[in-house]
């Protein structure tokens, strides 16, 4: 089976995250994604198996505030 590759923009849409912290998380592995040019294509199934195992570990939707 072929994973759907999605831009960064629509895995915000998708998430809820933002479209930095998504970039990050590819870079750092979290993600599958690939870098075509200066753009993330990212894994739709990676995304949202990221976003269902932060929920599923703390009930956050996104990265701590730097407050």
């Amino acid at each position: 089976m072929v994973d759907e590759f999605i831009d960064v923009k629509e895995g915000s849409e998708l998430t809820g995250y933002s479209e930095a912290w998504l970039r990050i998380m590819a870079s750092r592995g979290k993600i599958v994604g690939r870098k075509i040019g200066n753009a993330w294509a990212l894994s739709k199934s990676s995304v949202l198996k990221f976003k269902e195992s932060r929920e599923q570990r703390d009930g956050r939707y996104g990265p701590r505030s730097q407050v």
